[in-house]
């Protein structure tokens, strides 16, 4: 008896903590437009974060990564740097790091231990790197920029 009741407290408590995730998660995507949530799904879906220029003629990357560097305000970026995906995540980043004004300093100090493994695709050449590494390359790039 004393097991039945033990699992049921175990599945309740599973539960309950799910339900609070997915408020969580509702939550922060109520913060962001339909738009860009659209955006983000095809981003997340393709798992590549893409430079601005991709394939073998240097085209411009599908328009998902245009939406979010160019319609998505700076808080619905910087909301996105939290997202479940690395995609995104550096996706996000990324856009920010393409912005006046922005420091990009604490938000990736918030990154430096996401060994999370991301795509990046730059004109035809893709390459696997952990997210920290593709996050620091774009803080020096950021930094060096914003120092001129």
């Amino acid at each position: 008896m004393n097991r039945n009741i033990l699992i049921v407290i175990g599945i309740a408590c599973v539960l309950l903590t799910a339900t609070g995730i997915m408020e969580i998660q509702k939550s922060k995507e109520g913060k962001i437009s339909d738009k860009i949530l659209e955006a983000v799904r095809i981003i997340e879906k393709t798992g590549m974060v893409m430079e601005d220029q991709v394939g073998y003629a240097g085209s411009e990357p599908p328009q998902a990564y245009i939406t979010l560097r160019k319609d998505a305000t700076n808080e619905e970026l910087k909301e996105l740097t939290h997202h479940s995906s690395a995609t995104v995540r550096c996706s996000a980043i990324q856009a920010l790091s393409r912005r006046d004004g922005i420091d990009l300093f604490p938000i990736i100090m918030k990154h430096l231990d996401d060994t999370a493994s991301i795509v990046v695709l730059n004109w035809c050449l893709g390459l696997k790197q952990e997210a920290r590494v593709f996050l620091s390359v774009g803080l020096t790039i950021n930094l060096a920029e914003n120092n001129k």
